[in-house]
C-alpha cells in the first residue's frame, strides 16, 4: 500500500476505527528482513492527536517536543480522518516564512560529520549517541559528499550496515545544499521539492558548517 499510495505512513485503527497506531519507514524496512510479518508486529504508537481545528502553530510545537514527524487528525469520536506531516508543515513554511531570514539562524549549531569511508553501523552509532537523524557526509578534505539518514542505514541487512562504507548509502542524484546567507523560505521551498528532510549549510569553501533540518525549520 505504502510504494502503491507513495506515502511514508499508514494510519492503524482498531476493531472500533479508533487510532491503534502507525506504520512507518522504518518499521517496514525492518519488516523486510522477516517473511510477511503481521501488522501488530511493526506498529508503532502515535504521539500527537489532533482535532481539525487545531492551530498550525499548536501541531508544530506539539510535533517539535515529541519528535516525531507527522500527527493524526481525529474527530470527537477518535477516527482518524487524516495526517499532517513535517512535509506538509515545510510546504506551508516556503509560503509562510519571511524572505529576510537566514538559513544559518535556524540550522543546526553542532555539525557532528562521517567520512564517507566510514562504516554504515559508526553512521548509525553516531546518530543514536548525538540524538541525530542525519548527518553530513566528507571527504578527506572536508568537502560535502552527501547527506546520510538513518532510514538510509536501517533499510540494509545488518551485516551491510556495519561492513559497507557510507558512500555504498547515498543516493545517486545530486545533493541539495544551501549557502550560509541563503533566505530560509529558498531552503525550504527546496527541502520541500526534493522530499529531503535536511540541507547541509555550507561556507565560501564549500565546506559544510551546518545541517538544516524539517525540524529546525519548524522552530523557526
Amino acid at each position: 500500500l505504502m510504494r502503491r499510495h507513495e506515502v511514508r505512513h499508514l494510519i492503524v485503527v482498531n476493531a472500533l476505527g479508533h487510532v491503534a497506531g502507525c506504520i512507518g519507514a522504518a518499521a517496514t524496512d525492518a519488516a523486510n528482513r522477516q517473511t510477511d510479518p503481521e501488522v501488530r508486529q511493526i506498529i508503532e504508537p502515535v504521539d500527537v492527536l489532533v482535532a481539525p481545528n487545531t492551530p498550525v502553530l499548536d501541531v508544530i510545537e506539539r510535533l517539535v517536543a515529541s519528535a516525531w514527524d507527522l500527527a493524526v487528525v481525529v474527530d470527537r469520536h477518535q477516527t482518524p480522518i487524516g495526517i499532517v506531516t513535517e512535509h506538509d508543515i515545510i510546504g506551508l513554511a516556503s509560503v509562510m516564512l519571511h524572505p529576510d531570514m537566514r538559513a544559518s539562524r535556524a540550522a543546526t549549531g553542532a555539525n557532528i560529520t562521517v567520512r564517507d569511508t566510514d562504516t554504515g553501523g559508526h553512521a548509525l552509532r553516531q546518530m543514536i549517541a548525538h540524538e541525530l537523524r542525519h548527518l553530513v557526509v566528507v571527504d578527506e578534505d572536508g568537502r560535502l559528499v552527501g547527506v546520510i539518514s538513518w532510514r538510509d542505514v536501517v533499510r540494509s541487512r545488518l551485516t551491510e550496515t556495519e561492513t559497507r562504507a557510507i558512500g555504498h548509502f547515498l543516493a545517486a542524484q545530486p545533493v541539495q545544499r544551501v549557502v550560509l546567507d541563503s533566505s530560509l523560505r529558498i531552503a525550504a521551498q527546496r527541502m520541500h521539492a526534493s522530499k529531503v528532510g535536511a540541507l547541509p549549510v555550507l561556507d565560501e569553501h564549500g565546506r559544510p558548517m551546518w545541517i538544516l533540518t524539517r525540524t529546525d525549520v519548524m522552530r523557526a
